[in-house]
């Protein structure tokens, strides 16, 4: 196995103003870009009528994202996940020319529940619910702020969970509401805790329950930087600066 010692780097455009209330300064973007800490989603979401775009890398893989939220409470997270130093095995075929490995996903949160003074926020997360699946999960996070502090527990299926979903064959699949109860036997807990002294600054710690070693999407070819067995590590550490008003960049010690 390869020891995949990710220092990520990670830049998010966020085409908005600054945000000053509700859920900042804990708005920031995953590695894959819905609003999250590092791997996990927080119940966080991005104020209505703004939008982001950015990139993000943890070997091996890069995503590409752009999300937006349309109404309050809702995001929507469009994404492309390359797989890095894959070229080989898919240029063949009808796929000559394509480079690395790539797929592409769609994401949706929404908050159920806003925050109150003893009060969580709630949000129920749908990730790739269609096609292939390789990122499929459905999740329930709950985060509460205890100012400079945001924690976050939640859990999900597929990517968080026991094993991964099948590819559907049905158009869109949403287990946790056409078999809770095995949506309830796969789901794993994540939690994680931000805590931000200032809008310019960040640290993060997650609990990640992903094994990477299951799911296919990295099973391309048998590359030394895939996952052949579980990850020596499944605590992340982060760091998120934020240099300008429009501008984030996230570093992070992962796996």
């Amino acid at each position: 196995m390869h020891r995949v010692l990710a220092l990520t780097g990670f830049i998010a455009l966020l085409l908005c103003p600054p945000v000053h209330a509700g859920d900042a300064p804990f708005t920031g973007a995953s590695n894959w870009g819905g609003t999250g800490l590092m791997e996990i989603p927080t119940a966080r979401v991005m104020p209505e009528n703004h939008w982001r775009i950015g990139v993000g890398q943890v070997d091996p893989s890069r995503t590409y994202f752009g999300v937006i939220s349309p109404l309050s409470g809702l995001e929507i997270d469009g994404r492309v996940t390359e797989i890095l130093d894959t070229s080989e095995e898919v240029e063949q075929g009808d796929f000559e020319g394509y480079g690395n490995d790539k797929d592409k996903s769609v994401d949706f949160k929404y908050r159920l529940v806003s925050e109150g003074k003893y009060r969580p926020a709630v949000a129920l997360g749908i990730m790739d619910p269609s096609g292939t699946r390789l990122l499929a999960s459905q999740y329930v996070v709950a985060s509460k702020q205890v100012f400079p502090f945001d924690f976050t527990v939640g859990m999900g299926n597929g990517r968080f969970g026991d094993r991964p979903l099948e590819a559907s064959g049905k158009g869109v699949e949403v287990e946790l509401f056409s078999d809770p109860k095995q949506w309830w036997d796969d789901a794993r807990v994540f939690a994680g805790i931000e805590f931000a002294p200032s809008e310019k600054f960040a640290l993060m710690v997650e609990y990640a329950p992903i094994d990477y070693h299951k799911m296919s999407l990295y099973d391309v070819g048998g590359k030394e930087t895939h996952f052949d067995e579980p990850v020596p590590s499944k605590v992340n550490y982060g760091m998120r600066l934020r240099p300008l008003d429009w501008a984030e960049i996230d570093l992070s010690w992962q796996r």
